[in-house]
């Protein structure tokens, strides 16, 4: 299962990503909403972590 995480916490999103990988997940880190959204344009996920809190906009937009 393919999985985006984005989180503008760098500790945060590599501790999730971490445990993540350790259980099979293939998985994608996304530090703001512009790289998100690249992400989601080039790629396709099964889930998507996302901070509602993003530094460059709001997570649930």
């Amino acid at each position: 299962m393919k999985v985006l995480i984005v989180e503008d916490n760098a500790v945060l999103a590599e501790k999730i990503s971490v445990w993540l990988a350790k259980e099979n997940f293939t998985v994608d880190v996304a530090q703001n909403g512009k790289e998100a959204n690249f992400f989601v344009e080039t790629s396709s996920y099964q889930a998507i972590i996302l901070d509602i809190g993003l530094p460059d906009e709001n997570g649930l937009s």
